[in-house]
Formats: structure tokens, sequence, C-alpha cells
């Protein structure tokens, strides 16, 4: 999905070590937040049948970004622009006929020659600023899910807990433990982004049910 040009958000993912001792006592302090708990309370919220499997444009959707951006701002996260919400419209095929969104405006076009759906959109965008303030580096995953299909024979929302509930997850640890780190991310051979990136492995590794978590 295109959201700028300019590439944005949060840290850096790259470092050409494999070893963790060069740990020092900020990264520690990051390390420190990554909980299984604070995991699990995230996909399970996500995940719950009352958000109706998260489908993109819908009540459920919505709710899931409201919940995002309040946990950045409890963070202390700032917002990319005025706002965490970037709002956008995506277009599809009616309901009879099988099509993926579409945003290019190129496709659009086609789309609104037809009968169409129109769907209203947001995606949530925070940062941290680094060393460089001329570099951006993005972390991120997608909120949304495939909603419900009332014409399922027994449970029929699709909670999503794997995809996307658990990335989620993820990307707000890591947005956390940067911020209790006090230090800025820099893009280079940063054994802290390594440290962070491996415990959260681990967590998740350890957490691979993850039907246990709602």
């Amino acid at each position: 999905m295109y959201i700028m040009k300019k590439q944005v958000l949060l840290f850096s993912l790259l470092c050409g070590v494999t070893s963790f001792v060069c740990a020092q006592l900020p990264v520690e302090k990051g390390l420190n937040t990554i909980s299984r708990s604070s995991a699990e309370a995230t996909i399970g919220f996500l995940a719950s049948d009352e958000l109706q499997g998260r489908e993109a444009g819908f009540h459920g959707s919505y709710v899931s970004s409201e919940y995002i951006a309040s946990i950045l701002q409890w963070m202390g996260i700032q917002p990319l622009n005025e706002s965490y919400f970037q709002p956008f419209d995506a277009y599809r095929k009616e309901r009879q006929k099988k099509g993926r969104l579409e945003v290019h405006p190129d496709s659009v076009a086609k789309l609104k020659q037809e009968v169409h759906q129109k769907l209203s959109m947001r995606n949530v965008l925070a940062m941290i600023p680094g060393k460089n303030t001329k570099e951006y580096v993005i972390v991120g995953a997608h909120f949304d899910h495939l909603g419900i299909d009332p014409a399922l024979d027994g449970d029929q929302i699709y909670n999503g807990a794997d995809d996307n509930a658990s990335g989620v997850s993820a990307v707000l640890q890591i947005a956390r433990a940067f911020v209790a780190s006090g230090q800025q991310p820099e893009r280079k051979r940063d054994c802290s982004v390594l440290n962070i990136l491996y415990r959260l492995a681990l967590l998740f590794r350890r957490s691979r049910d993850i039907s246990t978590l709602i």
C-alpha cells in the first residue's frame, strides 16, 4: 500500500553481528519491557470476538486503530504528523464479483465506471526520532483481517490472532523497548536492535500456539 514517497517510521533492523555481548544497561532496560503478558494482552484484544475479525473499512478495524494509537500515545511516542491516523479510501468491485481492494488512481478510475464499493480506512503512523534525521526506517504490521462470514456453519468470526494481531503486538513491543532504552535508534551495526529482535523471537516462539491466547 502506498503511504509516502519518503520512507518514514521507527527503527533500523540492520545489524551484521550475531553476538549479544555488547549489551549495556540502556539496552537491558529496553529488553526488560518485552514480556509475554503484554504481548498476549495485545493479541487477545485484537483477536477478540468483539472486534469481529477487524475487516478493513469496518467497525472492528476502526476500533483496532484507536487501540493502537492509544498505546503509542501512552508510550510517549509522537505521531508522524499532527495525528496518528492517515485516512484514505479504497475501492473494489461489488460483492457479487470477486476483486481486491484498490488504491492506485488508475485502478480506482476503472472501478468507478461500474458498480463498486468504497471503504474509508486509515493507517496508524508514529515516529521515534533517530540519531540521523535524514534517514527513515519503517517497522510495520497490518492490523486488519478477514472479518466475519455469516454463511459459515458455527464460528463465523475470523479472529486473526496469527494474521496479524501477533505482528502488531511485536511492533508495539519493539517500540516500547526503544523508548525504555532511552537511546535514539541508529541505522548501523547496533547490538540493541539485534538484542530486541532476538528477545521477541524467543517470546513468540514460546507463544507459538496463539489459539490459546484468545
